[in-house]
């Protein structure tokens, strides 16, 4: 580099504050619920865990909500992600899976969802919510 050339140096994102929220969790496992439930609350949220779609349905006024893609029946994480925008217009999701597939993850690309790959660490659990803009 010249002398005087100054480097540069890529744009960071900022992450934002994240104040206590109101975390829904979808998992048709207990344990994975239980789990993330403790994971979530040990930060000073607020949890409401569902095991079925019928569950994450009723009384749907969290802000943010991380959904399994496969809950054990017809309706997949992406699908009741849907439906919970279309209950809650606006909240922030992300689909919680252990199948690091191209074909999911471009399926959830194209509805604006972030994939996030179990085990879920506190690190990314933590940047999701900090993260700017992410759906």
């Amino acid at each position: 580099m010249a002398e005087g050339a100054v480097a540069a140096v890529p744009a960071r994102t900022v992450a934002r504050e994240v104040g206590p929220l109101s975390c829904l969790i979808v998992d048709d496992d207990a344990g994975v619920r239980r789990a993330m439930a403790a994971l979530a609350g040990s930060r000073g949220h607020a949890v409401r865990v569902a095991a079925t779609v019928d569950e994450a349905l009723a009384g749907m006024a969290e802000e943010v909500a991380f959904v399994d893609h496969d809950l054990g029946g017809d309706v997949d994480g992406l699908a009741l992600i849907a439906r919970l925008r279309a209950a809650r217009p606006g909240l922030r999701a992300a689909l919680v899976t252990a199948d690091a597939s191209r074909t999911l993850a471009e399926a959830a690309q194209a509805a604006g969802v972030t994939v996030l790959l179990k085990p879920l660490s506190g690190e990314a659990f933590d940047g999701w919510l900090a993260a700017p803009g992410k759906a």
